[in-house]
């Protein structure tokens, strides 16, 4: 199966170096969905939350994070992570690794990729567990990130966000507006 999703991804990026794939979970995930939705004839969500292991919080999406940002816009480096969820709960994951692996971690991560059912998560010295926090691109466009390029539309001082009850439509988190 990764071998397919490998060329889903050739064919909707040009070659990336480590580089351009770590730290880029948002544009990179939200580019290909539609593709993956076309090969794997199902649908596929855009999922954001928090991954982490025994030892590590790589990303720890809190629900105060969440509120925060909702009222106030990104502030500094995100504290999330994106990844594609299909229909069936498989996790497809095409930069976590690589970026753990950038970031002194351990250099054979880079360029590997994840494509598995949460429940079948190897254990390789300490097993990931990723904790889905919302669905869609919405709660990204409501705190100011560009979803197509994972970039900041402006500095949050003079960001106005959108009405988070047009925005946010996910059944797994939802907030009051606060503006």
């Amino acid at each position: 199966m990764t071998s397919g999703i490998n060329q889903v991804f050739e064919k909707t990026f040009l070659p990336l170096t480590p580089t351009d794939i770590s730290e880029q979970c948002i544009s990179i995930h939200f580019n290909v969905l539609p593709a993956m939705e076309r090969y794997f004839k199902c649908k596929a969500y855009l999922t954001i939350g928090s991954v982490r292991d025994h030892k590590n919080n790589y990303f720890d999406m809190t629900d105060e994070y969440i509120s925060q940002t909702l009222s106030f816009g990104i502030m500094s480096k995100y504290k999330l992570h994106c990844w594609i969820t299909l229909d069936s709960l498989e996790i497809i994951d095409a930069t976590l690794a690589t970026t753990i692996g950038v970031h002194d971690g351990p250099k054979d991560l880079i360029g590997q990729m994840l494509a598995i059912h949460p429940d079948n998560l190897p254990d390789i010295g300490s097993k990931l567990v990723y904790t889905p926090k919302i669905l869609g691109s919405s709660y990204l466009e409501s705190i100011g990130i560009n979803p197509r390029s994972g970039v900041a539309f402006v500095g949050a001082s003079s960001y106005r966000k959108p009405s988070i009850y047009t925005k946010l439509k996910s059944n797994m988190y939802s907030v009051l507006d606060k503006t």
